[in-house]
C-alpha cells in the first residue's frame, strides 16, 4: 500500500512538471583510426587472415574485449572487406534464445552489438525486421545492440516505441530478485545512456517494483 502510495504522488508531480523539449545528439560511428604500438597492429593484420568465425573467437578473449579503441579498429581492420559476412555472423548471435546475462554467448553478444556500431547502415534494416518477428528473448536482445548505434530515425523510433512493449524479457533464476526485466526496461535503460538522459533513474533493474519502473518510463517519454 505504502509503495502505491509513493508512485501515485511520484505520478502527481510528473503531471505537474513542466515540459520541456529535449534534443538529444544521436550517437555518431566509433572512430577506427587510433594508432596502437607495432606489437598490437601486428596482431589486427593478423586478423585480416582470419576466418570471420575464428576472429569472432578472438574478440571474446580479454586481449581485445575490454579494450573498447583497440576493439573496434580490429573489427573495422578485419571485417571492412567482407563485412556483409561477419554481420551475418552477428545477427545469428542476435537471434539466439540462448544469451545469458554472463558467459560467451552473452561476449559475443556484446561483440555484435560493437560490429553494428562500426557498419550501422548495414546492418539497420536487418534488425528492424528481426525485432517485429521475434519473441521477446530476441527483441530485448535487438534493444541492446542498436542501444548505441548511429543513426537515422528509425532507430530512435524502434527503442522508443519498445517503452510499450510490456513482454518480460529476462530469463528468471534462483538468484533473481523481485520481477525479471521487461523489454520496455531493456528499452529505457538503452535510452538514457544512448541520449545521456539526466534527472532519471539511471538503470532499471528487476529489484525496482513494476509501478516505480512505469513512472520513470513515462518520465522519460516526456524528454524524447
Amino acid at each position: 500500500m505504502k509503495t502505491h502510495l509513493t508512485v501515485i504522488l511520484m505520478m502527481i508531480v510528473l503531471i505537474a512538471l513542466p515540459i520541456s523539449v529535449v534534443y538529444p545528439e544521436e550517437p555518431v560511428v566509433p572512430d577506427v583510426d587510433h594508432t596502437f604500438s607495432m606489437e598490437r597492429e601486428r596482431r589486427i593484420d593478423q586478423l585480416e587472415r582470419l576466418s570471420s568465425r575464428n576472429v569472432i573467437n578472438a574478440f571474446v578473449s580479454p586481449e581485445f574485449f575490454d579494450q573498447e579503441d583497440y576493439l573496434d579498429k580490429a573489427i573495422f581492420r578485419a571485417f571492412d572487406h567482407r563485412s556483409h559476412e561477419a554481420i551475418g555472423l552477428a545477427l545469428g548471435y542476435v537471434q539466439s534464445t540462448q544469451v545469458g546475462e554472463e558467459g560467451e554467448s552473452a561476449r559475443k553478444l556484446y561483440i555484435a552489438k560493437r560490429m553494428f556500431q562500426i557498419f550501422p547502415e548495414e546492418v539497420v534494416d536487418d534488425l528492424i525486421n528481426i525485432y517485429s518477428r521475434s519473441g521477446p528473448k530476441v527483441r530485448s536482445n535487438v534493444i541492446y545492440v542498436v542501444g548505441q548505434m548511429a543513426g537515422t530515425d528509425e532507430i530512435k523510433t524502434l527503442l522508443v516505441n519498445a517503452l510499450s512493449d510490456m513482454d518480460y524479457c529476462q530469463d528468471v533464476t534462483d538468484e533473481t530478485l523481485g520481477k525479471p526485466l521487461r523489454v520496455c526496461d531493456m528499452a529505457y535503460n538503452q535510452l538514457v545512456i544512448r541520449y545521456n538522459v539526466e534527472n532519471v533513474l539511471r538503470t532499471i533493474g528487476s529489484t525496482h517494483a513494476l509501478d516505480v519502473r512505469d513512472y520513470y518510463i513515462a518520465l522519460l517519454r516526456r524528454q524524447l
